[in-house]
């Protein structure tokens, strides 16, 4: 007959913590991987996600330089151009990191079919801005809000086909 003196067999309570650890993970990293893959699924999204740093990045610049005394327009040029290439680098890096290219010829092919949509983006920021927003205060950073998110659509489109088109890396061999 063997005395039960209280003392909990180790291996069961090892069990239970690590049963109580694989229900944590499946609540929390479950959802968020599958968050991962439907953006890996949807590049559009993680372009979007891009755009969506980019944008506080733009506006942050735009309003510190016309701020300081820059002209809005000018300005305007100098974030939308910073902006470009930080948002380059992230969606190398990030939304197009299954394809390989040239960091710098990339880049170059990204900033030349950009500049249609930053030439849009600036004609609409500064018709906005110069026709309905004159009055607000900040009607700059409305009317390049506007721009940005115009000038986006576009140019997930054609980046997407222009500059990193077939260069897929093969896939691990397993």
């Amino acid at each position: 007959m063997t005395e039960d003196n209280g003392a909990k067999d180790p291996s069961a309570e090892k069990a239970a913590v690590s049963e109580e650890k694989n229900s944590l993970r499946r609540v929390f990293l479950s959802p968020l991987a599958w968050i991962v893959k439907f953006l890996d699924k949807y590049r559009f999204f993680r372009f979007a996600i891009v755009g969506g740093i980019g944008v506080p990045i733009n506006l942050g610049i735009l309003v510190v330089l016309t701020e300081l005394g820059l002209h809005y327009a000018a300005s305007v040029v100098l974030a939308t151009e910073i902006t470009m290439t930080i948002n380059y680098l992230l969606n190398n890096y990030w939304t197009f990191s299954h394809r390989k290219i040239n960091i710098f010829k990339g880049w170059a092919k990204y900033a030349l079919i950009s500049l249609p949509f930053d030439g849009t983006s600036f004609a609409l920021t500064v018709t906005l801005k110069e026709t309905l927003l004159d009055d607000y205060y900040w009607g700059y950073l409305m009317a390049a809000g506007a721009g940005l998110l115009v000038a986006m659509i576009l140019r997930y489109v054609t980046v997407k086909r222009f500059v990193w088109r077939g260069h897929s890396t093969p896939k691990n061999p397993g």
